[in-house]
């Protein structure tokens, strides 16, 4: 009768992990098969030896050929990233299939500001976001105008208010000049 295998004997057939450097502090890691609690094992030796061996400030794990993840493999997923951020290392994953990103998105172990897809949802949502922020500065030109517009407008009513309150100080004024002279003053027969 056969042993079981240990999570981390790397003979286990239905995991494959190739480790490329791309890069003087890049490592890459394509992983192909399924990464479950029996496999998992084998994704974090892959992490620790390139951590060890090239000390990289990247590692890039290609998940394009992952046809599946389970809790465990989500777990290491999670242990990897700990042990390249202890390391001064950016784990970034790269391409999983649309399961395998839902299952990381739920997990929250993909990272929206590091990992990225190579996909044309990737890339419609990449347009996406530019048309909006295209519309949002254009509607906060619109704003700056109109806010310039305003102050304008408001300034235009602050010195009419100024003119009227200089009108009518130098009415009271004449009004009061003609009744400190008295009656019939202004040259009228009264």
């Amino acid at each position: 009768m056969d042993a079981p295998r240990s999570p981390r004997d790397p003979r286990d057939p239905s995991l494959t992990i190739t480790m490329t450097q791309t890069a003087v502090e890049e490592m890459r890691l394509a992983v192909t098969g399924e990464l479950s609690r029996t496999t998992s094992g084998q994704l974090i030796d892959a992490v620790d030896h390139a951590l060890a061996a090239v000390q990289p400030r990247t590692i890039q794990v290609d998940l394009a050929e992952l046809s599946d993840i389970d809790a465990g493999g989500l777990r290491i997923v999670g242990l990897a990233r700990q042990r390249c951020a202890a390391a001064d290392c950016r784990l970034q994953l790269r391409n999983a299939r649309p399961a395998v990103l839902r299952l990381l998105r739920i997990a929250g172990q993909w990272h929206e500001t590091t990992d990225t897809q190579n996909s044309s949802a990737t890339i419609e949502r990449h347009a996406a976001l530019t048309r909006q922020l295209a519309h949002d500065r254009r509607m906060m030109t619109i704003h700056v105008n109109n806010a310039a517009a305003l102050h304008a407008s408001a300034q235009e009513s602050t010195d009419r208010a100024h003119a009227m309150r200089r009108y009518n100080a130098a009415l009271r004024a004449r009004v009061a000049a003609r009744r400190r002279r008295g009656p019939g003053s202004d040259g009228s027969a009264g």
